[in-house]
């Protein structure tokens, strides 16, 4: 299973270009897929999911041309945007019922299991009879984890999908889309750097419509090993430090603030070398891509 993106491109009224000429590949498995607000992840992926249409590029799964073949992708697809509606006065069992009908499960006893299955994995079947309007915000976004999940799909989207979740039920999720990447295409959108590191071993950076980085995980702080050093300092000292050397992050740490700098030497006394991370990595890979970035 191989899904395909070539030259991408998108452009809204205004001279808006949310995605310039984006070209990616995904085999079966995790890709993380991050980038700040604004840079284009939600078009992307709506652009491979068959609701917007892109100004130029081609996006197919295996044989399927998923720009021309809506109604083919969809029968392949989980979807779970950022903001998604329900409907209120409908239960959870039966949207999940319908949501399966129209993914092809026609067959009533099949498509009663996969509904049961699916609300015991996103642990909503103590509440399957409840009408969604009556559902909390964890609930809502389990929910929508469950309709993206019914009938299987080959290719699972999914756009900051752990928002709302307590720890325990992020956890839980986080575990069923790793198990759905054993044998599916699952893109995950996130500014959570963690969920990347651990879940997903490839990735890719966008920026401002452009792919910045795209490869395996492990790869990208590649190019900061053995140049990245750190210092704690004070508050009123970071516009100094910001203007003399290349910051890459700072962060507070037992309420002192550590910077994070790269360079090919030791920028002053005080700062010590450290291995960098993917945080480090994805913050100085957008950094870099500012006119005037580096020194």
């Amino acid at each position: 299973m191989q899904l395909t993106i070539r030259h991408v491109s998108k452009t809204y009224p205004g001279d808006v270009r949310a995605l310039r000429d984006v070209s990616l590949d995904f085999g079966p498995g995790m890709f993380g897929l991050m980038g700040p607000n604004g840079a284009g992840k939600s078009t992307l992926m709506r652009i491979i999911a068959s609701l917007q249409e892109a100004d130029t590029g081609q996006v197919s799964l295996d044989r399927l041309d998923t720009l021309k073949d809506k109604a083919g992708i969809r029968r392949r697809l989980g979807y779970l945007p950022q903001d998604f509606g329900l409907y209120p006065d409908v239960s959870a069992e039966g949207m999940l019922d319908h949501i399966a009908f129209l993914k092809g499960i026609t067959d009533r006893k099949e498509r009663r299991a996969a509904v049961r299955a699916t609300l015991e994995r996103t642990n909503l079947a103590d509440c399957r009879k409840r009408k969604l309007g009556g559902f909390s915000g964890g609930m809502t976004q389990r929910f929508g984890i469950a309709q993206a999940l019914i009938a299987d799909p080959d290719l699972l989207i999914v756009d900051e999908p752990t928002a709302g979740l307590d720890p325990e039920e992020r956890n839980r999720f986080l575990n069923i889309l790793s198990e759905t990447s054993e044998s599916k295409i699952v893109i995950l959108s996130t500014h959570i750097v963690d969920d990347v590191r651990v879940l997903c071993p490839r990735m890719a950076v966008i920026h401002e419509g452009r792919i910045l980085f795209s490869g395996d995980t492990a790869d990208a702080p590649r190019p900061l090993r053995n140049r990245l050093w750190k210092k704690t300092i004070g508050k009123d000292d970071l516009a100094r430090y910001d203007s003399r050397y290349e910051v890459v992050l700072t962060r507070m740490a037992s309420g002192r603030m550590e910077i994070h700098v790269s360079g090919e030497r030791q920028p002053e006394e005080g700062f010590e070398p450290i291995e960098p991370d993917l945080e480090d990595a994805y913050f100085w890979t957008v950094r870099n891509s500012r006119p005037g970035a580096g020194r």
